[in-house]
């Protein structure tokens, strides 16, 4: 069964979505689909007709996209031979799509769940690190994927699992637990799917629980359990699975490493474990061997050697990696300066690959003039393309640099429109600008009751200039917003006193409380 599908979005937009996930496995070599799986015994025929089949997405790349494009919205697995073997494409390779945003790009063009991508303009994806470089070098123009998809995607791919599974194959025992867990075919079954991984550890298989470990880490289908994760990651570890070593290298790096009687961290203890698995290749564990050689966390300082392993991190395009190479060279130590050069080059190479940190700070530094020349418009070109991925505090810089009109043309409504963005992304401190806003009148309608609920939830967020607004100058606010103040806070159960717009010792002990 063989489809055509054209999708428009573009390749800039592609490799964005590539920094929202781990690169947690390294896929195996990607060979050609030679041809379809044949029939195999005790699979029904509804099963066999989802076959495996290569279809061609062709997306449009803009020159002018660049960097302001939001990310494709896909998240890929991190394990993928278990789901290839159990549909019968053992030695595959390539980049398996676990999750669509439906209001994605991706999503509103018509990639599906359990899509494997393998080739680009032509060229084979043996796994992230190629996926990344390829989207990177695409030419502006028409960029064309290489997909197998299953059938007509992923409920004919979970009838073949199901039925592969059946037969007691391990490998499809695992891969339908992952369809369950994550709700591939959008069937969230995730007590079978703990089951399932029970008994694919019960025929020996480490993946499945190292899948418990993250099960239990990640609130998956169980409540988070920290002494059941490491229980499971130790398990799988102990078979030398390199994700397992690398999760509870994190946990002893983090101080959540459950000894049995407390969570503990150890900087030892957590290098020794980003070596085991950096032995087998895994490149996740590559950049926090450079953040332990950088700091002496665990290892002796070695600015050398934090560079090697930030270069590894970055030819394996796990993210982040040119952000923290950017840093060591931007800081600088007593016996090497801060190479400014090298490191603007790395943060705008990561910025134009849609990495948030990156733009966010090329923002502030061309905000700023740290570093670099004061440019104020185009710090808010970086800024945007963080805020449009969801970064809070770019949405809140955008606005005040809009709303004071600093080095740009001010913009009151656009201002504004920005506050309510990073408010609503979770800002404290954009709910005190809106606070403000409303109390002045500032492009609304004056409104004391709006003015008094955003300065409570944005203390309630930290927003330690609310509080300290409300502390040092409680008299800058009108009578009807410290009245309306303290009812809120009665309703809370924060404040016991009487509703006069007085703030007092009773108030300000309320609102402390609030900030936590």
């Amino acid at each position: 069964m063989t489809a055509s599908h054209s999708i428009k979005v573009t390749a800039a937009a592609a490799l964005l979505v590539l920094g929202f996930g781990l690169v947690h496995g390294q896929a195996r070599a990607a060979g050609a689909l030679a041809a379809t799986p044949g029939p195999v015994v005790g699979i029904s025929e509804a099963a066999q007709a989802a076959v495996p089949a290569r279809v061609t997405l062709a997306l449009a790349r803009d020159a002018g996209t660049g960097s302001s494009v939001q990310g494709l919205g896909i998240e890929p697995f991190d394990i993928i031979e278990p789901m290839l073997a159990a549909i019968g494409l053992t030695g595959e390779g390539g980049v398996l799509v676990q999750s669509v945003n439906r209001q994605s790009p991706a999503g509103r063009a018509g990639f599906l769940a359990g899509d494997l991508i393998v080739a680009v303009n032509g060229h084979a994806v043996h796994g992230f690190p190629a996926l990344a470089e390829l989207l990177a070098q695409a030419d502006p123009g028409a960029v064309e994927f290489q997909v197998v998809r299953v059938g007509e995607g992923p409920a004919d791919l979970a009838r073949r699992v199901e039925a592969s599974a059946a037969l007691g194959n391990r490998d499809a025992i695992l891969a339908l637990a992952d369809l369950r867990l994550f709700g591939i075919d959008k069937r969230f079954t995730p007590d079978s799917a703990l089951s399932l991984y029970e008994q694919a550890w019960g025929l020996g298989d480490a993946r499945a629980a190292y899948r418990l470990g993250k099960a239990y880490l990640e609130g998956r289908g169980v409540d988070i359990d920290l002494a059941f994760a490491t229980h499971w990651f130790r398990r799988a570890a102990a078979s030398g699975f390199a994700p397992a070593e690398y999760e509870l290298a994190l946990a002893w790096w983090s101080g959540r490493y459950w000894t049995g009687l407390s969570l503990v961290g150890d900087p030892a203890e957590a290098a020794h474990l980003f070596e085991q698995a950096a032995a087998q290749d895994y490149a996740p564990a590559y950049i926090y061997l450079g953040l332990a050689s950088e700091r002496g966390a665990g290892v002796p300082v070695d600015r050398q050697a934090a560079l090697d392993w930030y270069d590894r991190a970055i030819a394996a395009a796990v993210p982040g990696a040119l952000v923290r190479r950017a840093d060591l060279l931007l800081g600088g130590d007593d016996h090497n300066p801060a190479d400014m050069q090298e490191g603007l080059a790395l943060l705008e190479r990561a910025a134009r690959e849609g990495d948030v940190e990156s733009n966010r700070r090329l923002g502030l530094m061309y905000l700023s003039g740290d570093g670099v020349s004061l440019f104020p418009s185009k710090a808010l070109r970086y800024f945007e393309v963080a805020a449009r991925a969801g970064d809070a505090g770019s949405m809140l810089q955008m606005a005040q640099v809009l709303s004071a009109g600093y080095g740009v043309p001010r913009d009151t409504k656009r201002g504004l429109d920005w506050y309510f963005r990073a408010y609503q992304a979770g800002s404290g401190d954009a709910g005190y600008a809106l606070a403000l806003a409303y109390a002045d009148g500032v492009g609304v309608a004056p409104d004391p009751a709006k003015v008094a609920g955003y300065l409570v939830e944005s203390i309630r967020r930290g927003s330690s200039t609310a509080l300290t607004d409300l502390t040092d100058n409680p008299e800058g606010w009108d009578l009807p917003v410290r009245q309306e103040l303290q009812r809120l806070l009665q309703v809370s159960g924060a404040y016991v006193g009487a509703i006069d717009g007085i703030i007092g010792p009773g108030t300000l002990r309320a609102l402390k409380a609030l900030a936590g």
